[in-house]
């Protein structure tokens, strides 16, 4: 007798313990224990009924696993259900209609080991949330509901006018005038832009003893650009294109002692990549003024020549500079 008190007392400080570092166990209201064994009932209620929780007795039941905890929290209104099924403590919570099942000494029991099965069973129900091996999924939630698809980056149409000199397009060198006029299309906040630039010049003028003309180069260009706009009143950008171009030579040939004087043109195609690097400034959120600094590279060598007589020679890369005014639609 004298063990058994040292027992129940042990029991009790074990529970007072665990409860004070968890107190979730009072979620557990009502706990039945399905046909237990007497010493076990006891045990169970000295580890759980001081700290607010309420054992019960409930005879045996058909059934198996879970299907016998659910029955008997229908039946009884428990929060949750326990009982020896073979070799296994069965423990199931009413809330979430999971159970867990825990291997322990089967009974009969004396007061040692029912202690140590009703602790056992304290830990286990201070969990609330069950062994996830064991317990069957969480219930399904609906799901959020799905974010709205980004926005297509905003695009504008942009529409100019440039003009500026280019230099030394020819030998010899001669610096040529050239308007031209570009459409684009820029996306992400303007920052980027795809487009097309026709221009021409007014020509560079040939004088030489054997002929006397005009050579003109008008050509259309794809071009990619960059913009970064490190003020809204300001923009850095860098243009990179090709350009399908024809070069046209018309000429007055000098009369010889064979011919007389006549006229003669010719067209050659004539490639090139450009490139250049531009200053914007926005005195509106819909205009911007530019001047732009850049190149063309001919892609292919082209000499004039009249009667075995270099004419005209156009040069492997021409600098040139323009000054831009672009309206934004």
């Amino acid at each position: 007798m004298r063990g058994d008190a040292v027992l129940r007392t042990l029991s009790i400080c074990a529970a007072l313990a665990s409860s004070l570092m968890i107190p979730g166990l009072a979620r557990a209201e009502t706990l039945v224990l399905v046909a237990p064994d007497p010493a076990l009932t006891a045990a169970v209620r000295v580890a759980l009924e001081p700290w607010g929780t309420e054992v019960r007795v409930a005879a045996a039941v058909d059934g198996r696993g879970a299907a016998r905890g659910a029955r008997v929290a229908e039946e009884t209104g428990a929060a949750a259900v326990s009982w020896i099924e073979g070799g296994e403590l069965w423990i199931y919570e009413a809330q979430t209609g999971a159970a867990i099942a825990r291997p322990v000494t089967p009974p009969p029991y004396d007061a040692a080991s029912a202690t140590a099965v009703a602790l056992s069973l304290k830990t286990w129900l201070r969990r609330t949330a069950l062994d996830p091996e064991v317990a069957p999924p969480p219930p399904r939630e609906e799901p959020a509901e799905a974010p709205a698809p980004a926005a297509p980056p905003e695009t504008s149409l942009v529409l100019g006018a440039r003009i500026g000199p280019r230099f030394a397009a020819t030998s010899p060198d001669l610096a040529e005038l050239r308007a031209g006029i570009t459409g684009a299309v820029f996306f992400l906040g303007g920052h980027l832009g795809v487009g097309l630039e026709l221009s021409s010049g007014f020509g560079v003028g040939v004088d030489a003893p054997a002929a006397r003309g005009r050579w003109t180069e008008t050509g259309l260009a794809l071009t990619l650009e960059g913009r970064a706009a490190p003020e809204r009143w300001l923009d850095l950008g860098l243009r990179v294109g090709v350009s399908a171009g024809l070069g046209w030579l018309g000429v007055t040939l000098a009369p010889s002692s064979r011919s007389s004087s006549r006229s003669v043109e010719v067209g050659r195609f004539l490639p090139a990549a450009l490139a250049e690097v531009s200053l914007g400034i926005w005195p509106t959120e819909r205009v911007r003024l530019g001047v732009a600094l850049g190149v063309d590279a001919f892609l292919v060598r082209q000499r004039y020549r009249v009667r075995g007589e270099p004419l005209l020679d156009v040069s492997p890369a021409a600098p040139r500079v323009a000054l831009a005014v672009e309206l934004v639609l």
